[in-house]
């Protein structure tokens, strides 16, 4: 599907904002129980920012920093109020229409535009993008996770090595860690720009979430302005795992939505 019918499908949906935050449903009600597209960055989303000039050196307290951030994702159940897992939600006559991608059900704004990136080598959907007027934009990616959640801190320092450039910090987010970057790129005029970027990694049922902001949402660090509304946008979002082994680490592949379709339900869950 082209990008110019996923905007006309989006803008056949209903404008009245009846979004709906889930919430989850009770154990009894259960049962027993990564990063840029083919695409590449939009120049749009890049500024004119200054970048450090070298990488301060490591020093003895890296283990002890990196116990620390440990720890503080592990303080707080960063999913209480979403994303959620397909098993934590009931979706069953909402009259909130969403966007069934497979591994991914999401509910875009009708003035968002989306992107499929498809990996070159595997011909496979492995994210989705999401731009909004406000020069921001979100890209999720499912990544197939062991049940214990151990690799969230692998995922981490694999994106705080993957561009040294970049001068990765960590700082605290509204899913736990948080992973603030500067991607130094070539602009058009042959001037170094920089693509602000912000990670947010999100655990679940053997899955992670992987949440990149780009653009102006990755300035924002105090998250009241356009990093708002996308954590809202990534908390109204839904994952459909499957029963599929996967390697761990690994993207599930999302599936192109037919025109006009609306995964429905009422969205009630109970804590």
């Amino acid at each position: 599907m082209s990008d110019h019918q996923l905007v006309k499908c989006l803008a056949a949906w209903s404008k009245e904002g009846n979004r709906l935050v889930f919430g989850r449903k009770r154990t009894s009600d259960r049962g027993e129980a990564a990063d840029c597209g083919s695409d590449g960055p939009d120049e749009n989303l890049a500024a004119s920012i200054d970048l450090p000039a070298e990488v301060p050196p490591e020093d003895d307290t890296a283990a002890e920093l990196v116990d620390q951030w440990e720890a503080f994702d592990q303080s707080a159940d960063w999913r209480l109020d979403g994303p959620f897992d397909i098993d934590e939600v009931d979706l069953d006559d909402d009259p909130v229409k969403r966007l069934d991608l497979g591994a991914l059900i999401i509910t875009p704004e009708p003035s968002y535009k989306l992107r499929l990136m498809v990996d070159p080598k595997s011909k496979t959907i492995n994210s989705v993008r999401v731009e909004t007027p406000s020069q921001s934009a979100v890209q999720l990616t499912v990544l197939a996770a062991p049940a214990d959640q151990s690799i969230i801190a692998r995922l981490r320092q694999e994106l705080v090595e993957a561009i040294p450039a970049a001068q990765p910090k960590l700082a605290k987010g509204p899913f736990g860690t948080e992973i603030r970057r500067l991607i130094p790129l070539d602009g058009p005029d042959g001037r170094k720009v920089a693509l602000p970027a912000c990670d947010w990694l999100i655990a679940g049922p053997k899955w992670v979430l992987s949440v990149q902001l780009l653009g102006a949402a990755a300035l924002d660090t105090d998250g009241r302005g356009p990093a708002a509304e996308l954590a809202e946008f990534v908390r109204n979002t839904i994952v459909r795992r499957g029963n599929i082994a996967h390697v761990p680490g690994n993207p599930l592949p999302l599936t192109p939505p037919s025109a006009g379709l609306g995964q429905t339900g009422e969205a009630t869950g109970h804590r």
